[in-house]
């Protein structure tokens, strides 16, 4: 660490430990922040109202995966006594806002009223991988939300990770995207391979996260969605494949003609979605040519306002929205630094009871993602109401049974095609393709 960054560090921390590896200077891209000082205090914890989304949360269990955890390189911010150390002094000292910031996570799923758990999570910690071993922080988060059975969605929980690490680090490194393709396809082939000769049906939706220092790699196939909270506005980061959506049917209409979606918005009438892994009883039909793997692949290049990732199964985005669940996150997280699982946790945990008491029956997943160790504040406004995030650059008419337009959004979310192109049905995705983010919702009107 340089000598500015020395005086300042010990001023601020007073001698507490803090990483002081710190790498080179970077330029840093603009942020507003107040630049103050806040410190968190070993105070007696309090008991959260049962009037806050965390008290009521606190209240239930899950039938199942209901164990909501925190992990990070450092120990969890809640168990320290820290001084923080303002944006405004890590660009002083020559740091990235994100080098010296502790960040963690947690999650909560519950069966609800399904008569199985299908639903899966992985999160996973990766600072001790081989690969990762020069990064500050390093971690794979999923959703998986499964159909017709839970095996689909426990194989890709059980092996998708291990294919994402079989792959060379300096490849995993230079190309992560590419790696998470291959990874997504290796795991659809294995488990056709498998299911195929003991008819079994089951299939997934995939949502995998791959967080490397100040970089977001996404995989998404199907209809579980990431949401950013930057500041107080909600930054989707994945589109929907549902097969309602205007850009699905295009696709769908080009490799099957004959492929019929409902009014419900149902495909071949039984599928939600467009994308799946799995579903072999599909696949093995010729005549049903439009339900692939492919997986969306972008990176999202972080800043320094944004605070959190929410990635969940559609059993909470059917009943709450990407601004109330932004919403509802930073409150809670604002609100229960002392939880004894951790703020994340305690968001994972309030976003779940927020879909049940909207009457949600599905099996419901959360993973938060919390990317660094400050305060989370709330927005100075006489209403508790956030701002809601805008749609700019708005296309054409729409399908109708699209509750939002999918196509033709600008992106004020920095992402970037994998190098390696991806084929979708004679479709190239290219590296000079921008993914539109934030990405409108695709749903079938009534759902």
């Amino acid at each position: 660490m340089n000598s500015v960054a020395a005086k300042i560090f010990s001023s601020v921390c007073g001698g507490r430990g803090l990483h002081s590896d710190a790498p080179s200077v970077q330029h840093l891209p603009d942020y507003s922040s107040d630049g103050q000082q806040r410190v968190l205090s070993h105070a007696a914890a309090e008991p959260p109202s049962m009037l806050s989304d965390s008290g009521r949360a606190s209240r239930r269990t899950s039938l199942m995966h209901g164990d909501s955890f925190s992990d990070s390189p450092v120990p969890p911010i809640v168990h320290q006594s820290l001084a923080m150390v303002s944006p405004e002094q890590q660009l002083q000292a020559g740091e990235p806002f994100w080098a010296n910031s502790n960040w963690s996570f947690g999650s909560h799923s519950d069966q609800n009223q399904r008569q199985h758990m299908e639903d899966r999570i992985a999160c996973r910690n990766l600072t001790q991988e081989p690969a990762f071993t020069g990064c500050k922080r390093a971690g794979f988060f999923a959703v998986f939300d499964g159909h017709a059975g839970h095996e689909a969605a426990e194989y890709l929980e059980e092996h998708l990770l291990s294919y994402v690490l079989a792959s060379a680090p300096e490849q995993l490194l230079a190309d992560p995207l590419a790696v998470l393709q291959a990874s997504v396809l290796q795991a659809e082939r294995e488990i056709l391979a498998k299911f195929l000769p003991a008819r079994c049906n089951a299939g997934s939706t995939l949502l995998a996260l791959l967080l490397v220092d100040d970089k977001l790699h996404i995989a998404n196939v199907g209809d579980s969605r990431a949401v950013m909270g930057r500041g107080s506005e909600a930054q989707q980061l994945t589109r929907d494949h549902k097969p309602a959506c205007s850009l699905e049917q295009r696709r769908i209409t080009e490799a099957d003609p004959q492929a019929d979606i409902s009014t419900d918005g149902y495909m071949y009438g039984e599928l939600a979605v467009a994308r799946a892994i799995g579903s072999a009883h599909i696949k093995r039909d010729p005549s049903k040519r439009a339900l692939i793997p492919t997986p969306e692949v972008h990176s999202v290049q972080l800043q320094a306002e944004d605070d959190f990732v929410v990635l969940a199964t559609d059993g909470l985005w059917d009943k709450v929205d990407n601004s109330e669940v932004i919403q509802v996150a930073r409150r809670t997280l604002a609100g229960s630094r002392r939880d004894p699982q951790g703020p994340a946790a305690a968001a994972s945990r309030a976003l779940v009871d927020r879909a049940l008491r909207r009457s949600s029956s599905d099996n419901i997943s959360v993973i938060m993602l919390l990317l660094h160790s400050r305060p989370i504040t709330l927005p100075k406004s006489n209403s508790m109401l956030f701002k809601r995030s805008t749609l700019q650059g708005l296309g054409g008419a729409d399908s109708p049974r699209c509750s939002t337009p999918c196509s033709g959004v600008s992106t004020p979310v920095a992402a970037s095609r994998s190098s390696t192109p991806v084929q979708q049905h004679g479709q190239a995705i290219g590296s000079s393709s921008a993914l539109p983010s934030p990405l409108s919702s695709c749903r079938p009107s009534g759902s």
